[in-house]
């Protein structure tokens, strides 16, 4: 199996468009391909703790990744979050 990837990146919606095409071979020679398609939403850090902070949440942490490192440019953004209690 092959699979592609590629991204379009919409600067003013902040939307990462991303196509992978699958490629399946078979021994008959025959090849069938299919598409999954994703739009991603980036949000920036100072969006996405605000966004956290609108809707009651109180920010606990942020990571750069799953490995917990800590936040930084080039990684990803992890937002830790409690809602408080009623």
């Amino acid at each position: 199996m092959l699979l592609y990837t590629t991204r379009k990146y919409d600067a003013i919606e902040q939307l990462q468009h991303i196509t992978w095409t699958h490629e399946k071979f078979f021994e008959t020679g025959e090849n069938e391909r299919y598409l999954s398609r994703l739009d991603m939403h980036a949000f920036f850090p100072r969006e996405l703790q605000l966004l956290f902070l609108a809707s009651g949440f109180s920010i606990e942490a942020i990571y750069g990744g799953y490995d917990w490192k800590p936040f930084g440019k080039g990684t990803r953004q992890i937002v830790v979050g409690r809602k408080p209690r009623a």
